[in-house]
């Protein structure tokens, strides 16, 4: 009985393009009944075995006809010669030129090869063939052995991109069976041409892998499969191609069969992290980063940072990056800061080269890109030829105006070059973004993106394919590639089929130049996937790519996307495989349906503070000692809560509010340990190395505008930012509030005046409000941070 498959039966199918150029009387298939061998080389490439297994499978499930592989032509069928061998190389027919997994198609009267590079990856020791070696510190003992210095281990997670692969797959029908445990490993760092061969043609007789699993497949149906006339070379668009979403094998098999490519070491985001360790502060803590007086250094943080204004960091950075490339000898290695560097080390060194002017996304752009520049130009000496990588990221996304041109040997990767979850109307600031670091810049860019990360609570439907094809073919011909980060996923789950359509798009506009055709590949996605709900789902899809920002606060949109999505559901057999795929998208969408109740409800029970009386004669000085606050109203007194638990936090924080004529009054209480000083990390304005700290927020939302943010430590250090508007541009604008705080054994305090104009034209100055009355009130919230050594705290006055 023939094995049952997912199937999808066509009529008309794409190789009736091939129909007017087959070879006469030549058959792969021919009526149901096999008419060709799969020839393979006596030892060949694992990724070939892998292709000639795919090729067998595939022809299998297309027509019920099983191809045998052999080593050595029988001389009775047709060959199709899959990967390098004694027969490709009679023939003339070689991978010379084929690159990044480019492959080459091509047939005679009785023979078709397909062909690509196929090197084998090979690690060089030390590496780490579990966690348990990461765990135990064997890694991190026989890495500094070689590398002569204290540093992390670099590549440490290269162990997720080995798989087991059974001993069986690909194997020639001749060849002794293996036992039932047995296997080979595949690295997803092996070059994968004629695997991309064997694939590129199974496309071309209507295949498609459209969700990882059998259930994205789509498997035509042919009795007889013609030997094309052929000779095609097919070209990536970029050289990198990376997913990191370490999962199961089906996932990875999944990104293959698409066309992905992963090579060795490339190691982009924060790499010098590996420099932040507790043996090296203990040793140097002048190459750390100086806050508030005091070198800072949390051994459980990922977000230690450096002074780049040290001269013996510099020089201990080189050595670091020398020793990357003597060990491992990476293409690159990543001189790359840690996460959320936001502010510029505060010691005597780096005073002055910060940028303020240049706004959040600028602002140590010219600091971080001259230190990596230098690194870049001293490992130059010892090691031409090797990379430089880092990201332009946060606080230093924009191009330096201090370096006209960078080194050679600078590999710039920015993060959010194309971001489509920013959505449709910000893609001309992307692009721009894009272009203006084409002049610093000696090679092609790199991309570097987050995809909506669905394992951390993303439940937003951005389906933003038409965005996504055109953004990357925007970046043909300027860029290397991309590494794109999503969420893994363990199983096929309503996550797991949102992220799945970000990466299928992503990975066909790879290929195909910059004719690549993203609304075609859209239609014929929604027309195989869901069948008699094509028109809805598209229809759907649409309608999220352009409106999925709004969801998060418009009810009527989000209940539009639902109901377009019910009516792709109304037209489906619930029993039928295309149900299937659509329950998977279902599921994802129970968070958006619950955003959708939530809009609908009116705010629940939450703490008031009232405004009782005139805030008269209150002086700024942060002693709270005025008749206002001594004999405020209990209705104009609120006290914060824990943030998970809501219950009272150990160390307490209470809060007193007034008006009086347009100014906003706070007066705030903040416990503390008796002799225990607040953790003070900056005395400027608008530092974001408030937020190291101790901190306090006010959170306003006004009758006018929604929201403000100021926050407040014990030096009377204030950092005002619109959130109405873009990050970028959050930092501009000014409270002119006017803070003082006093410090005692016990307790810090806060006095604050916030002025409020009802006038909506200077948006860069004051609150903008009408004052607030029982039927337009305002909402506000009030947060405290706490940093100790030993972890954070936070309370709220309305947590959530």
């Amino acid at each position: 009985m023939r094995k049952s498959w997912l199937v999808c039966v066509v009529v008309v199918y794409f190789m009736a393009g091939w129909m007017d150029s087959v070879q006469a009387g030549s058959w792969i298939v021919e009526k149901g009944q096999p008419r060709a061998e799969i020839v393979i080389a006596e030892r060949p490439a694992r990724t070939v075995r892998l292709a000639a297994a795919e090729l067998q499978e595939y022809i299998q499930k297309i027509s019920g006809a099983r191809l045998p592989i052999v080593t050595q032509p029988s001389g009775k069928a047709i060959k199709l010669y899959v990967g390098r061998s004694p027969y490709t190389d009679q023939l003339g027919v070689t991978a010379e030129g084929l690159k990044y997994g480019a492959y080459r198609l091509v047939s005679g009267d009785d023979w078709m090869v397909f062909l690509g590079e196929d090197t084998e990856f090979v690690p060089r020791e030390p590496w780490p063939r579990s966690h348990a070696s990461i765990a135990s510190g064997q890694l991190q003992k026989a890495w500094e052995a070689l590398a002569g210095g204290p540093w992390g281990v670099p590549n440490a997670t290269m162990w997720k991109d080995r798989h087991q692969i059974p001993a069986t797959v690909g194997l020639p029908d001749a060849a002794p069976r293996p036992g039932k445990n047995e296997y080979f490993e595949l690295w997803a760092y092996d070059e994968r041409g004629s695997y991309n061969a064997v694939c590129g043609f199974l496309h071309k007789l209507g295949v498609r892998w459209l969700l990882p699993g059998e259930l994205g497949e789509i498997v035509p149906r042919m009795d007889s499969i013609p030997l094309p006339k052929i000779d095609e070379t097919v070209r990536p668009d970029f050289e990198i191609r990376q997913f990191s979403f370490h999962g199961p094998w089906e996932w990875a098999q999944w990104a293959m069969r698409l066309g992905a490519r992963y090579p060795y070491g490339l190691q982009t985001a924060h790499g010098m992290v590996r420099l932040a360790r507790p043996e090296i502060f203990a040793a140097h803590p002048d190459w750390f980063a100086m806050y508030g007086g005091k070198r800072r250094f949390d051994p459980e943080s990922q977000k230690n940072h450096f002074c780049y204004s040290n001269e013996e960091l510099f020089r201990e950075m080189v050595r670091y990056v020398r020793a990357q490339f003597d060990v491992y000898e990476f293409e690159g290695v990543s001189v790359m800061p840690p996460d959320a560097y936001i502010s510029i080390c505060q010691c005597p060194l780096c005073a002055g080269k910060d940028d303020p002017q240049r706004g959040p996304r600028g602002v140590l752009s010219n600091h971080v890109w001259d230190f990596v520049n230098r690194v870049a130009k001293e490992v130059a000496k010892t090691h031409p030829g090797k990379l430089i990588y880092c990201c332009a990221y946060g606080s230093y996304s924009l191009p330096p105006t201090n370096i006209d041109k960078l080194e050679p040997n600078v590999q710039v990767l920015l993060v959010g070059g194309r971001r489509p979850k920013s959505g449709v109307a910000q893609q001309a600031e992307i692009r721009a973004f894009r272009e203006s670091w084409l002049p610093k810049t000696q090679r092609p860019l790199m991309i570097f993106e987050n995809y909506p990360l669905t394992g951390r609570g993303w439940y937003l439907p951005c389906f933003m394919a038409r965005t996504i094809g055109r953004s990357i073919n925007e970046s043909k011909g300027i860029s290397r590639g991309e590494e794109i980060w999503i969420s893994p996923h363990q199983k096929l789950d309503g996550a797991a089929a949102f992220d799945a359509f970000q990466v299928y798009f992503t990975a066909r506009m790879y290929w195909g130049g910059k004719e690549q055709d993203v609304a075609a590949l859209l239609d014929e996605y929604c027309r195989l996937l869901y069948g008699p709900a094509a028109e809805q789902m598209k229809a759907f899809f649409d309608y999220c790519e352009l409106h999925w920002q709004d969801m998060e606060r418009d009810k009527q949109k989000a209940e539009t996307a639902l109901r377009l999505f019910e009516e792709a559901k109304a037209k489906l057999d619930p029993s039928s495989i295309e149900a299937r795929r659509l329950a998977l998208l279902d599921k994802f969408l129970d968070g958006l349906r619950t955003k959708s109740k939530q809009l609908g409800q009116k705010r629940g029970v939450v703490p008031k503070l009232r405004l009782v009386g005139e805030a008269k004669g209150i002086v700024i000085d942060g002693r709270l000692d005025e008749p206002f606050w001594k004999t405020i109203n209990l209705g104009s007194v609120g006290r914060l809560r824990e943030l998970q638990t809501g219950r009272p936090p150990a160390l307490g924080t209470t809060v007193m509010a007034g008006w009086y004529g347009n100014n906003l009054y706070f007066g705030i209480r903040c416990q503390e340990v008796p002799g225990e000083k607040p953790n003070v990390t900056t005395r400027k304005h608008d530092d974001p190395a408030i937020w190291y700290g101790d901190v306090v927020e006010i959170l306003l939302e006004t009758n006018m505008h929604s929201y403000y943010q100021i926050a407040v430590n014990a030096a009377g250090a204030v950092a005002d930012l619109d959130r109405a508007v873009s990050k970028d541009s959050a930092l501009n604008w000014d409270s002119r509030a006017e803070v003082a705080t006093e410090v005692a054994e016990d307790h810090w305090t806060i006095e604050i005046r916030i002025p409020v104009t009802d006038d909506e034209n200077d948006p860069l100055h004051m609150v903008v409000g009408r004052p607030p009355t029982q039927s337009l009130p305002w909402y506000v919230n009030i947060c405290r941070q706490r940093v100790r050594h030993n972890g954070m705290e936070h309370s709220a006055f309305s947590p959530t």
